[in-house]
């Protein structure tokens, strides 16, 4: 239905404001990274074609990135009342309260992101977010969570790893050896976060 109602406001317009385009939907899309882009185009398809879960997660995104914490919760709280099946909220949900140091909203929303479909991506989320407060106890259970599920994630060895090191347990070095060697470009993933990788 989305889709239909795309392609008729390519091809007529929409009816007030700015036109809405089957560029803006492709632009709304997470494939484009300039975030204001990403703001406008989903803001006009919104006003074009009304709420849509997956256009208010992509716009809750762009907000994220701009730093609007309360504008991206909004938008991701939205999107999750619509389609409650869609995990991008969850996630996003879980980035903005960590990002507000609120780590109780954002266990809540992340482990069920965890409980509906665990991809991997909520415990990097949780994981990060302990090796950023040195906790790495926490980030060990996390990354070690994430390697039960997925055996051979690059992420989970360089997150595991890195909370090794941060307790002394050089086979931390072991597990970024793994990791890189199955994503040479793994450590951009991380940045700053945890000790420095040898």
């Amino acid at each position: 239905m989305r889709a239909l109602a795309i392609c008729f406001l390519a091809i007529f317009g929409a009816a007030c404001g700015e036109p809405f385009s089957a560029d803006d939907a492709i632009d709304c899309s997470r494939s484009v990274t300039e975030p204001r882009r990403r703001l406008e185009a989903c803001s006009r398809e919104l006003a074009a074609i009304g709420p849509n879960g997956g256009t208010l997660s992509s716009r809750g995104a762009a907000k994220e990135a701009l730093r609007d914490w309360v504008g991206a919760q909004r938008d991701y709280e939205e999107a999750l009342a619509l389609a409650p099946e869609l995990g991008g909220p969850l996630l996003g949900l879980g980035r903005v309260h960590l990002a507000q140091g609120d780590l109780v909203s954002a266990r809540r929303y992340l482990n069920r992101a965890i409980e509906e479909n665990d991809s991997g991506i909520a415990r990097d989320i949780l994981g990060s977010y302990a090796l950023r407060q040195r906790d790495y106890a926490e980030a060990l259970s996390q990354y070690e969570d994430l390697l039960a599920s997925q055996t051979d994630s690059a992420i989970g060895f360089y997150g595991r790893g890195l909370a090794r090191l941060g307790m002394g347990d050089e086979r931390g070095r072991e597990d970024i050896a793994l990791a890189r060697a199955g994503w040479d470009s793994v450590d951009t993933h991380f940045g700053e976060q945890g000790p420095a990788a040898p």
